[in-house]
């Protein structure tokens, strides 16, 4: 008898982002008070970048915890990714090219590479299609799965999606036992 894959939900490390994010606000908001009452003008920039890209952070993080969905969903169909600002959204398995694992420095990152990544970037926002060539530019792919964004081993979770890639292109609907991460 064949039986549905399970659909396997990846949270992300919402607790870790959001202290991050916090300290690097509050850091800019001291950088800002320095500089202003110094008129150093290059740490007054420095703490008003600092405070408004990590603002966005802090905004990410805290809709992440209210919402609580998956950061990653793999299912039948394929994977929902909103593990990141970059985050692909749905992206069905036929779209998918390749699966590939690397590391930079500490950072576990798996790369999904696509057929036709343009269509996919096309769908997105234009400030996620930025994001979205940047990453295509470093490893030429434009959806990365970071250690630094999910609360799964990725040592255990790249074989799963490389298997579940693989099984979509030969049917599908094989017989899978449970698998966790």
């Amino acid at each position: 008898m064949r039986q549905k894959q399970e659909e396997i939900k990846v949270h992300s490390k919402v607790a870790k982002l959001l202290f991050g994010s916090l300290a690097f606000v509050l850091l800019g908001i001291g950088l800002i008070y320095a500089g202003a009452e110094s008129s150093n003008y290059f740490v007054l920039i420095i703490g008003f970048i600092s405070m408004a890209l990590f603002s966005l952070g802090l905004v990410f993080s805290v809709s992440k915890l209210i919402k609580s969905e998956p950061a990653l969903l793999i299912n039948q169909e394929g994977i929902v990714d909103k593990s990141s600002y970059a985050g692909a959204g749905a992206v069905s398995w036929n779209e998918i090219k390749n699966i590939s694992f690397y590391q930079v420095k500490k950072e576990k990152i798996i790369a999904i590479e696509l057929y036709d990544a343009e269509r996919l970037i096309s769908r997105q926002p234009l400030w996620k299609q930025k994001l979205m060539r940047i990453n295509k530019g470093m490893a030429g792919a434009p959806i990365h799965l970071s250690s630094l964004n999910l609360s799964c081993n990725l040592y255990e979770l790249f074989p799963l999606l490389y298997r579940r890639w693989n099984m979509s292109k030969s049917g599908g609907d094989l017989d899978i036992q449970k698998e966790n991460i």
